[in-house]
């Protein structure tokens, strides 16, 4: 008598993994290994809902952080407090930003950031483990704004080499 053996995709006993999720693991391994930066395995691979939500706050006559205050404020996933703080603030005199945005150093995958194109993913990735990698160990302070542009720089040039070793996976 012949026996038949029942043949049970894998996607339907195990959790699959969003396409980001997979891309993310790639960008992961390229920037621990190739690039030699200090992140560590959680990067981009804890999953959070919504966008992430800052206050930025500057003097009404310049582009300056008021005295006593902070030069922005985090509120996470919660866009009705930081319009409550943002009213408080303008109330105050002061002008303000309201800045929402899908990908944050704190590199978790907040679902937003998952509906974004694979080049785009990667350029985050690299921007982010930038600012993760020089909060990592003891690197001299440079001001903000040099650590954005050197983030962005790392980004663009990181995201190209890496989708010439991985044409497959950068759209």
């Amino acid at each position: 008598m012949a026996s038949a053996a029942l043949m049970i995709p894998f996607s339907l006993w195990a959790e699959e993994k969003k396409p980001c999720e997979l891309v993310f693991e790639q960008l992961r391994q390229f920037i621990q290994t190739y690039l030699g930066m200090a992140i560590n395995d959680s990067f981009y691979s804890e999953w959070k809902e919504g966008y992430q939500h800052y206050v930025y706050v500057s003097e009404n006559s310049s582009i300056k952080r008021p005295e006593n205050e902070p030069y922005f404020r985090f509120f996470g996933s919660d866009v009705e407090k930081a319009r409550e703080a943002q009213n408080e603030l303008i109330a105050r005199g002061f002008h303000t930003m309201l800045y929402r945005t899908a990908a944050t150093s704190a590199a978790k995958i907040y679902s937003p950031l998952a509906t974004y194109p694979n080049h785009c993913l990667s350029f985050i990735a690299f921007h982010e483990a930038h600012h993760i990698h020089r909060k990592s160990g003891e690197r001299k302070a440079i001001p903000y704004s040099f650590e954005e542009a050197a983030g962005d720089v790392l980004g663009n040039y990181a995201s190209v080499d890496f989708a010439h070793q991985f044409p497959n996976i950068v759209d």
